[in-house]
């Protein structure tokens, strides 16, 4: 069955994708805002850099770093842990997996916080700051985002937090609980504005899992391919919704049209006749809307044989 491949070959893709993200940064490259893709950001409020190093996470959202300065992050709020000492002898559910993944993504590593002068401290003394640190695979992203897109903690832009673009979060907040398959596409779209491929492809992988006949996330996850120069995936893609959806001629028609490609691309170094692949969808096109297209098509590569 095509659809178990496509899954395993998904798998396989994440880690192409992120071998090709490591080549993309250099390992002592610094943090530069303007090369950034953080829409939900406002980069015209005045703000300041700083490099931070994080040694103690209190929990998902405040962190402290070597000069042991607090730090709250800002635009999010996550369950709190037990506080004996204020009265709190049980931790909140959610409370051990945010500061889990805070902890995974911050601690003892260099972090750069964006603060605004105007609202730099909270009632408590503590940094109000936009976290920045590099991925696994030397993307930067951003930890406060990040804990509300994996549903780790609550949205909270309150009214001083200028830095935040409330609509931009208040959407995210809305897609993350990712009920219908438009919330796995406007994700994956978020992940590609970030530049954050190999997000993007496991956020597609997700949602067909979730939702196997939903056309448009093999579409568009079969065009995320191309941008990557993997036409194979593509094929993958494509295969594995025109194997339940044979009359689907639109995507048989992409289908054709990236064998074609790969025909193009390996030409005689190919185990696979890519072109044979090719004329084959071309011949199921036929007598369909695309029967004229079909034929122009296979009588060119007639004739280039």
């Amino acid at each position: 069955m095509i659809m178990p491949l496509l899954m395993r070959r998904l798998a396989a893709l994440t880690l192409v994708v992120s071998s090709f993200a490591v080549l993309d940064v250099g390992a002592d490259e610094r943090f530069d805002i303007n090369e950034g893709f953080y829409c939900y950001l406002d980069w015209n409020i005045p703000h300041r850099t700083e490099e931070a190093v994080i040694q103690y996470i209190y929990d998902g959202d405040t962190i402290q770093d070597r000069f042991q300065r607090r730090i709250r992050l800002l635009g999010v709020n996550t369950p709190e842990v037990a506080h004996p000492e204020k009265g709190q002898f049980q931790n909140q559910p959610g409370a051990i997996e945010a500061t889990r993944f805070t902890e995974r993504l911050v601690r003892g590593k260099q972090v750069y916080l964006i603060v605004d002068p105007d609202a730099a401290l909270d009632p408590y003394g503590r940094t109000l700051a936009l976290v920045f640190v590099r991925n696994d695979v030397g993307k930067w992203i951003c930890v406060n985002w990040e804990l509300v897109r994996n549903g780790l903690g609550e949205m909270l832009v309150l009214p001083d937090n200028k830095l935040c673009l409330e609509p931009e979060w208040y959407k995210l907040s809305k897609i993350v609980k990712k009920k219908k398959v438009e919330d796995f596409q406007a994700m994956a779209r978020m992940y590609l504005s970030e530049g954050l491929e190999e997000n993007a492809v496991q956020m597609y992988q997700e949602g067909i899992r979730q939702f196997p006949e939903a056309r448009v996330l093999y579409e568009d996850l079969g065009q995320l391919y191309l941008k990557l120069n993997l036409p194979g995936f593509t094929v993958d893609a494509y295969l594995a919704y025109v194997e339940k959806h044979p009359r689907d001629f639109s995507m048989r028609y992409q289908l054709a049209r990236t064998y074609e490609r790969m025909a193009d691309a390996a030409g005689m170094l190919s185990l696979v006749d890519y072109k044979k692949k090719a004329q084959e969808e071309w011949k199921k096109l036929l007598g369909t809307e695309y029967d004229q297209l079909a034929k122009d098509r296979l009588g060119l590569m007639r004739r280039q044989e």
